[in-house]
């Protein structure tokens, strides 16, 4: 909480604000968002990163539920293949 006081020589006046700052929420999003991949075939869709707009920044991020095996979720917020077999 914030003290605001006023004075003049009609006397002292006093008024008490809160003040919160909250960051922006970003927008996240992914193109193309609905992939086909075949097991054992490299896709030209990866590595696949997002298109985040606004100024809130990301702190943390999380995928549910979790990726194919063979699949990897790696900062910030992209989704790449690894070298082994991919079981979509």
């Amino acid at each position: 909480m914030y003290t605001i006081t006023a004075t003049n020589s009609g006397g002292t006046a006093t008024a008490y604000i809160n003040i919160t700052i909250v960051d922006e929420v970003p927008t996240i999003a992914y193109s193309p968002n609905d992939l086909t991949m075949t097991n054992n075939t490299a896709s030209s869709d990866l590595p696949l990163s997002p298109t985040v707009t606004g100024s809130g920044e990301i702190v943390s991020w999380a995928i549910s539920p979790s990726v194919p095996s063979g699949l990897v979720l790696r900062a910030p917020q992209q989704v790449r293949s690894v070298e082994r077999q991919l079981n979509c």
